[in-house]
């Protein structure tokens, strides 16, 4: 593989990571927002309000605690996660190692991408299990579909502080 074939192959990567880390904050943002702050209080007003609330995921992930104790594993996944999706969007070019310009900084370059969206898997994994079991839990709630099937141990990573109807 030449230089600018393996420059290429780190841009490409760099962009799925960030289209599959946004799929990822919206899924944490409508699991955080409607599926945990849901309740018996619910109004349309307020509905729309957290609708509107634009959160940072840092605040997103402390905001949850209050209302689910995380299994230490999963927090660690999802402390890195945050950690690495934002050195690759607002920093990539400053982590320690990468470059554009040398072969070992390219390969340091994908094996960071890499090790992201490993860890947006599993994240993803968790909320479309939370998901999936919440509108099973509330028949009212339109039922979620996804492509794969999602073991329910994956929500065994979140222990609810509150019943999820």
């Amino acid at each position: 593989m030449t230089a600018d074939e393996a420059q290429k192959e780190l841009l490409a990567a760099i962009g799925l990571a960030v289209v599959q880390t946004q799929t990822t904050e919206r899924m944490m943002n409508l699991a955080f927002t409607y599926i945990l702050d849901l309740g018996p209080t619910m109004t349309l007003e307020k509905l729309l309000n957290l609708r509107n609330k634009k959160m940072t995921l840092g605040q997103m992930i402390d905001g949850i605690q209050k209302y689910v104790d995380l299994n230490d594993d999963f927090l660690a996944v999802l402390d890195e996660f945050l950690d690495k999706r934002n050195s690759v969007i607002h920093r990539f070019q400053t982590i320690e190692g990468i470059s554009f310009s040398s072969p070992s900084g390219v390969i340091a370059g994908l094996d960071y991408v890499e090790r992201l969206l490993s860890l947006n898997k599993i994240v993803l994994r968790v909320l479309k299990s939370l998901a999936v079991h919440w509108a099973a839990a509330n028949p009212d709630v339109p039922q979620m579909e996804f492509e794969a099937e999602i073991p329910e141990e994956a929500l065994h990573l979140i222990f609810f502080k509150k019943d999820l109807r």
